[in-house]
């Protein structure tokens, strides 16, 4: 009996994990300044927060959540955009991105037991680079490779550096609360 309640808590504190990474993920991804074609939001530190603090299938989750919802029209991406035609876009890598970073981070950070800032902020590193490397690529297919870079990777290097110190050092900080 106790077996079976334990392993109901579980799956509903994974649940309400879940829910509150999408919630998250939402919130962010209202915060952005419009730039074309790949505006500067503040999605990928849900995705950061998410790798550093939750169980890889928990970070999985989420974030797959997260994109079913905006696939099915919700406005839930940055600007309050919505549908699947983004799934096709100039943004499109960055999203099918999120996540595979989400769930690496938390896969590394448990299989290592890493807790440090600093191992945090490696694998923030990591999420960042998996996030840029298929929003470059995808973006690539579409204008070519050049042109993908000086739209989609150069004009986030600041704020993608800040919003990772940013991040790391507000998880690191809580965690030890």
């Amino acid at each position: 009996m106790l077996s079976s309640f334990s392993h109901t808590s579980t799956k509903g504190k994974e649940f309400a994990l879940v829910v509150g990474g999408i919630f998250l993920m939402v919130l962010l991804s209202q915060i952005s300044i419009p730039l074309k074609p790949v505006p500067v939001s503040l999605q990928t530190v849900g995705v950061l927060v998410i790798g550093l603090t939750y169980a890889p299938r928990a970070a999985l989750l989420s974030q797959l959540g997260f994109l079913a919802m905006g696939a099915a029209g919700l406005p839930v991406f940055a600007n309050f955009s919505g549908g699947a035609h983004l799934f096709v876009g100039p943004t499109a890598g960055y999203l099918f991105a999120f996540p595979l970073a989400a769930f690496v981070m938390a896969s590394v950070r448990d299989h290592f037991h890493l807790q440090s800032k600093w191992a945090f902020l490696g694998l923030a590193c990591v999420g960042q680079a998996i996030i840029y490397f298929f929003g470059v690529a995808w973006l690539a297919n579409l204008m070519g490779f050049h042109q993908a870079l000086m739209l989609g990777f150069l004009p986030f290097i600041l704020p993608g550096i800040g919003k990772t110190v940013l991040t790391t050092s507000l998880v690191s900080y809580f965690r030890k609360k």
